[in-house]
């Protein structure tokens, strides 16, 4: 799950009015239909702007195609972030 506003580590985190039910939600929506994506050859990072904040999750995708969860917190968009279209 993402990193809540009680977390101990020094990071980016969700508010405190954030629930864990809506950064789960945030993290699917997120992952579902992201607002911007950057793609490396492994990682890739997506972001979507959910009530206001932007949530990022990145995960890895391997060379066998397994996909492994990295990490999701509210963040500010990255300007190398590519704007996705449908």
């Amino acid at each position: 799950m993402g990193h809540t506003w009680d977390s101990k580590r020094d990071v980016s985190k969700f508010d405190k009015s954030w629930s864990d039910q809506n950064i789960v939600d945030a993290i699917v929506a997120t992952l579902e239909n992201p607002d911007y994506a950057l793609s490396g050859k492994v990682k890739r990072v997506v972001r979507k702007d959910i009530h206001g904040t932007t949530a990022r999750v990145s995960y890895n995708v391997l060379p066998d195609g397994r996909v492994i969860p990295d990490t999701a917190y509210s963040d500010t968009p990255d300007r190398e972030a590519k704007r996705v279209v449908e």
